[in-house]
């Protein structure tokens, strides 16, 4: 659990640091619950 949350935050630091002021457009997808299923698998895909 711990490994997957570092993994989330640095992609979340990543994401700030590429996209700047526009990551305030993604945070209210963020919330929304089918790009939250999604995420995890695309990060999962992203490492392999």
């Amino acid at each position: 659990m711990k490994k997957f949350l570092f993994i989330s935050l640095l992609f979340f630091s990543i994401s700030i640091l590429v996209k700047g002021i526009e990551i305030f457009e993604y945070i209210p997808f963020l919330f929304n619950s089918s790009v939250a299923d999604n995420l995890p698998q695309q990060l999962i895909f992203k490492r392999t």
